[in-house]
């Protein structure tokens, strides 16, 4: 079981925390994920992810579960002097930071703890959500081909085999809220890499298994190829 909790002093810093953990927690669709309420007993089966104030670092951790602490932290002060005293640490926030980029690094965060906890079927059954004219989709992961900023219409369209589906925000809001098999291989693109079928090298286009194909940048293709290598 993946147990994620959320206590702050800060009042309006734990809201922002825990809006992005309910944004992350709808997008996927597992029963073993809980948000607080960590029971008394646990076993080393668990999981725990819990964000606290850095106040709190070196109590008790709640053995035997494998704990992941994300310290958040006022004054780069406080931070310079756990930093001297604790060698390890998982992660930290900066509370100072607005609400946009401490929800991104919280989305960021999950994605990568859940990476390593999940099973392999887990990938199937995580749902991108987004809202458009008032209406709400969740999109299967593995679905999507590739995002695409569209500029005539300024909004953000996902690409699956079956449909098209457009909503406001920015690539790089996506690609936050997204695992590490996508790749933004262009300014305007971010590709699902499990989709690719074939890469022309002296062109720079990327195939896709129905036959769609994208161009990608120099830096882009480079990023590409070698993401690519490392998953082999």
């Amino acid at each position: 079981m993946l147990f994620i909790d959320c206590q702050l002093q800060d009042v309006k810093v734990e809201g922002t925390i825990k809006k992005a953990i309910t944004q992350w927690f709808y997008s996927i669709d597992r029963n073993d994920v809980r948000i607080n309420n960590i029971p008394t007993t646990l076993t080393p089966e668990d999981t725990i992810v819990s964000f606290r104030d850095i106040y709190r670092i070196g109590e008790d951790k709640l053995a035997p579960a494998r704990v992941y602490d994300i310290y958040v932290y006022r004054e780069l002060s406080e931070l310079k002097g756990v930093l001297q005293k604790y060698q390890e640490l998982f992660s930290v926030i900066d509370s100072t930071d607005n609400s946009e980029k401490i929800e991104g690094e919280v989305l960021a965060l999950l994605w990568h703890i859940i990476d390593g906890y999940q099973n392999n079927d887990m990938n199937s059954q995580v749902k991108f959500q987004i809202k458009d004219n008032g209406m709400y989709y969740l999109i299967n992961l593995l679905d999507i081909i590739y995002f695409e900023h569209d500029i005539n219409l300024r909004r953000i369209r996902i690409v699956t085999s079956e449909n098209d589906y457009f909503y406001r925000s920015s690539l790089t809001s996506a690609m936050e809220r997204l695992p590490d098999y996508f790749c933004r291989c262009h300014h305007g693109i971010i590709i699902n890499t499990r989709k690719i079928s074939r890469i022309d090298n002296e062109t720079a286009l990327v195939y896709f298994d129905d036959n769609r194909s994208i161009k990608a940048s120099v830096r882009g293709l480079y990023e590409l190829i070698r993401m690519l290598k490392k998953q082999l």
